[in-house]
């Protein structure tokens, strides 16, 4: 993915110029919380962010992250990562850091995101996994029309486990 945009979005390669936002949420633990990967420090931040920049499309079935970035400022405000499977359902994650969360940022990315997925590699369906704790996430996707499809309990999570739900909406 190269670049697509919405009203007050840019979702686009990550970039060097990028890390000290990325760092603003990513080393949150809060923000982490129910993500599937740790906390960032500024190593690890920038050496995510240049794999992010080695990649020059987005292949399938391996998850590629945009940064979702104010189109009036260009400030990073978070992330967005898409991974699509050989039958056509895309999975999606989705990263805002708390001064913009609540505001109908991670909602406008996620239907940027979903809609350039559609255009450009004919997706079917997509999906959301969610851990049950995660309130927000859960509002996000069900104000989006996604119906929950599967309940898995009792799966891994950061040391302990949790009960994960699966939420597809289909295009």
């Amino acid at each position: 993915m190269q670049y697509c945009e919405s009203t007050r979005l840019v979702l686009r390669q990550l970039q060097e110029k990028d890390l000290d936002d990325f760092l603003t949420y990513r080393s949150n633990p809060h923000v982490m919380k129910y993500q599937g990967f740790e906390v960032f420090n500024s190593t690890e931040a920038l050496a995510f962010i240049r794999e992010q920049m080695s990649r020059t499309n987005c292949p399938d079935e391996i998850w590629t992250q945009m940064g979702i970035s104010l189109k009036t400022e260009s400030k990073l405000i978070g992330d967005c990562a898409i991974r699509i499977s050989p039958n056509g359902t895309a999975e999606f994650g989705i990263t805002v850091s708390p001064a913009y969360q609540s505001k109908g940022f991670a909602k406008e990315a996620l239907l940027t995101l979903l809609a350039y997925a559609k255009s450009t590699r004919s997706i079917r369906s997509a999906i959301g996994i969610v851990d049950e704790r995660n309130r927000a996430s859960i509002q996000l996707l069900t104000s989006l029309a996604f119906h929950l499809d599967k309940i898995c309990h009792r799966v891994p999570f950061k040391g302990s486990t949790c009960t994960e739900f699966h939420y597809r909406l289909t295009l």
